[in-house]
């Protein structure tokens, strides 16, 4: 028999019987969410065309970029089994970062020649292995990452992005990881790493990156910030539009650097940001990883003389590719046809 409760201590029950639950809810979500996996593919195929010199199949073929990134994809599909993958590339054409400020990456030298066919194999091996990927004319592939991954949050997903690119540190959070993998490992950034990288929290990120700039991409910054000062600086005032509110309490020589920058970094700021309205048609189902086209694989390849990846795929698909061939048959009907066959064997030298 129960014993008696008192109304107080029955509400107190109910409550904690629906804390629990509620708990065990949030524990069960997060154990059933789907991840995706989300490639930078713009940074790995840069990566991998300066990492890999001079690599070309016997007929000239260029293919170092293209290699570099298979690696990449290889070792990710083998070590994590994504469950969901996409790819995103930069597209040639401007982005609104040049019309925002018309130097950015004016400094850059040209893509370089070679690269166009090699990203041209490189879409058709996504395309054989059905992984979408995604590109859109004026945005930059961290910008359709950014969209990505805020819609894949918002569809209860978790998410990794593969990539080298510290900008995209700005988008990690507790559902959100970075991971980049190297020939001597792979290395995961959670908020905490992201802190011990870069000396703030991810959502500090942005503001961290105006103030220090980056001469690669020609964003200005402010003149001698780096990033430990910038660090410092977002410590103590929690922001950038924070440093300038207390500007009185920095000190001398960078509290006059700041004032005299203050528009650079608010301009550097606009163009690290990552833009998450990115306009995507994605098919969510699209993206659940599908069982290869390994004849287009194979076929392709052959090609590039990959003999490495080739052996991967002939172990999940034992069965060569038997290629069509188009055999041409005439009859002798005639002397005349049977002396030309036998000229022509004995040109050849053979017969079967």
């Amino acid at each position: 028999m129960c014993p008696n409760i008192s109304e107080q201590g029955r509400a107190g029950l109910k409550t904690f019987v629906a804390e629990s639950v509620g708990a065990l809810q949030q524990i069960i979500s997060v154990m059933e969410a789907p991840t995706l996996y989300i490639i930078d593919g713009h940074s790995q195929v840069f990566k991998a065309y300066h990492a890999i010199q001079h690599l070309s199949t016997s007929t000239g073929i260029p293919t170092n970029a293209v290699f570099g990134f298979c690696q990449i994809l290889h070792a990710l599909l083998r070590n994590h089994s994504p469950e969901y993958l996409a790819v995103a590339f930069d597209r040639p054409e401007q982005t609104f970062r040049e019309t925002i400020f018309e130097h950015y990456k004016a400094n850059r030298p040209e893509p370089p020649a070679d690269l166009p066919l090699q990203m041209n194999y490189i879409h058709k091996i996504l395309e054989a292995m059905r992984i979408p990927y995604f590109e859109v004319p004026g945005f930059e592939a961290d910008d359709v990452i950014a969209t990505l991954t805020k819609q894949a949050l918002e569809r209860g997903f978790h998410v990794v992005i593969v990539t080298a690119d510290k900008d995209l540190f700005q988008l990690v959070n507790d559902h959100v990881k970075i991971l980049r993998l190297e020939p001597q490992g792979e290395t995961w950034f959670d908020r905490e790493t992201v802190r011990e990288k870069m000396g703030v929290y991810p959502e500090q990120v942005l503001d961290l990156l105006a103030l220090v700039g980056d001469t690669s991409d020609n964003i200005p910054g402010v003149r001698n910030v780096g990033p430990k000062t910038a660090a410092a600086l977002l410590a103590k005032f929690g922001s950038l539009d924070g440093i300038y509110e207390h500007i009185d309490e920095v000190k001398c020589k960078v509290r006059e650097n700041l004032l005299e920058d203050r528009a650079n970094a608010y301009l550097s700021r606009e163009l690290i940001a990552l833009r998450q309205d990115v306009p995507l048609d994605i098919d969510w189902d699209a993206l659940r990883r599908k069982t290869p086209d390994f004849a287009a694989l194979e076929k392709l390849y052959r090609e590039l003389e990959f003999q490495k990846f080739l052996q991967d795929i002939l172990a999940h698909n034992p069965q060569p590719v038997i290629e069509e061939t188009r055999a041409l048959y005439r009859a002798v009907y005639t002397s005349e046809d049977l002396e030309r066959l036998c000229e022509k064997i004995r040109e050849v030298g053979h017969v079967a």
